[in-house]
């Protein structure tokens, strides 16, 4: 199979990554015969390996996923193949301390970003994922006790250590990620946060406005709405973009699908950005993929956003 999707700088002083970006975090789940197996690192493997025949190269990690697990699992699939290191783009995220075996003084949810726990996260995220270094780290939540100068010390050094090339926010307000900015020498490189058909709020609470005029581009979890869009009950709202959805496909190709669809009106936003696919199919990465090839027309944008929103634009 021949490379589909093309690398872009998130941005001028960022890293380069893949258009599409891989999330990992359903890979910690268990699969339709209720079986911790598409965690099993051979498995990992194969979806890295599918990743990478698409040209999807970037993925998308947390130190949490799996109760602080998976990045170890994640580390011995690369063992399987060590030569995958120098192909992909390592992108993990910190701060969320959650109640679980592997934090056993821990009471409740709550975020973390002192520079102690953000170092210690860091080098326990390499040693578990057998990497010299992390592409992109991000702090994974808005901490309301975050202290700024704090955080840039531990960035700082982090940064000269070489431990972490490049940093980033994670459904960070635009004014959290400013004030972060205001005490780094080097620039924070992009922001990642929920957008698709269902979840808009970007457009219009000036995040993407922003982010566009600092030629910044960010990254969309949930880009299906988090499996909403294929509901065995779908409400209204489903039935209004399905509709939509299904009758754009077909204007747009025979064999063109309506995840691939949502995955193009994400794309065609002048902010640059990229979706991070949850799929664990190998066959649903390949479709994703496809995706960064269609292209639709200004008509088609807002038929589907006015079809979200129940009303057209004014």
């Amino acid at each position: 199979m021949s490379t589909i999707v093309p690398q872009i700088k998130l941005s001028e002083n960022g890293p380069s990554v893949s258009r599409i970006i891989y999330g990992t975090w359903h890979m910690t789940g268990v699969d339709q015969n209720n079986e911790h197996t598409l965690s099993a690192p051979e498995n990992i493997l194969s979806r890295i390996k599918a990743c990478l025949a698409a040209g999807i190269t970037t993925f998308d990690l947390s130190d949490l996923y799996g109760f602080y697990q998976f990045e170890a699992l994640f580390g011995e699939a690369l063992k399987l193949e060590p030569e995958i290191k120098d192909q992909i783009q390592i992108i993990t995220k910190t701060d969320i301390v959650k109640p679980c075996e592997a934090i056993p003084k821990c009471r409740i949810k709550h975020y973390n970003t002192s520079r102690e726990y953000i170092l210690q996260q860091v080098n326990r995220s390499l040693e578990m994922l057998g990497v010299k270094h992390i592409d992109l780290l991000l702090l994974h939540r808005q901490d309301m006790l975050m202290d700024a100068d704090e955080v840039a010390e531990a960035f700082k050094l982090l940064h000269s250590e070489g431990k972490v090339l490049h940093f980033g926010g994670s459904n960070f307000t635009i004014q959290h990620f400013k004030l972060l900015q205001s005490r780094l020498p080097f620039p924070l490189v992009s922001n990642q946060f929920e957008f698709s058909p269902y979840e808009m709020s970007a457009l219009t609470d000036d995040r993407l406005d922003y982010f566009q005029r600092k030629r910044i581009a960010t990254m969309a979890y949930s880009p299906l709405g988090s499996g909403r869009l294929f509901s065995k009950n779908p409400d209204e709202q489903t039935r209004r973009l399905r509709a939509i959805l299904e009758q754009t496909a077909a204007d747009l190709g025979p064999d063109v699908t309506i995840d691939q669809v949502c995955y193009a009106w994400i794309m065609m936003h002048p902010a640059k950005i990229c979706p991070v696919i949850g799929t664990t199919s190998l066959d649903r990465i390949l479709t994703a993929a496809k995706s960064v090839r269609l292209v639709l027309d200004r008509q088609q944008w807002t038929e589907i956003w006015s079809a979200s929103t129940g009303t057209q634009v004014p």
